[in-house]
């Protein structure tokens, strides 16, 4: 991964595997991340375990995620998922 520094990355699944490990490896290249996922617990043990993470407690699959994350004063950099055939208004197989 490159330098992302000045960046502020958006991942969708971001509370544990793989979307955790985007989260980590975005903050150790200087990026302002911000997790997103339905697990409140793991959220908060990511926020103690990752230094300067933002989470978000939400369904990215409903539709009113988009107005609960689109509240950020920051332009988006990046944007990543997990579940990368997730298409917006529809239920995500898991993959």
């Amino acid at each position: 991964m490159g330098s992302l520094k000045g960046q502020n990355v958006v991942v969708v699944g971001g509370s544990r595997g793989v979307g955790r490990s985007i989260v980590e490896a975005a903050l150790s290249e200087g990026a302002t991340v911000l997790a997103i996922a339905r697990g409140a617990d793991a959220l908060k043990e990511l926020s103690w375990e990752a230094s300067g993470v933002r989470t978000l407690a939400a369904d990215a699959t409903r539709d009113r995620f988009r107005t609960r994350a689109g509240t950020s004063s920051r332009p988006i950099g990046k944007w990543t998922s997990r579940r990368p055939s997730c298409s917006a208004g529809r239920r995500c197989a898991a993959g």
